[in-house]
């Protein structure tokens, strides 16, 4: 299941040179902790780093920089 293809259709107006992240692995990443019970940026980052595999394998996300830093 490729998830992230869901999510090229949403327009980009982030400047391309300082993105490191995809948006699509962006808005993946928080809807997936969302649906698992994360109540804020902190813990989807937690469930990110715990389950980075499951979403690169089975959901289709790259996260080709890793998963975006939490603001402290």
């Amino acid at each position: 299941m490729d998830i992230s293809s869901y999510f090229s259709v949403v327009s980009d107006f982030r400047v391309l040179g300082p993105c490191s992240h995809l948006l699509s692995d962006i808005l993946g990443l928080v809807l997936v902790g969302v649906l698992a019970d994360c109540d804020d940026f902190s813990e989807i980052f937690d469930y990110g780093t715990q389950n980075i595999s499951f979403l690169r394998s089975d959901l289709g996300f790259t996260f080709a920089n890793g998963i975006p830093l939490r603001i402290p």
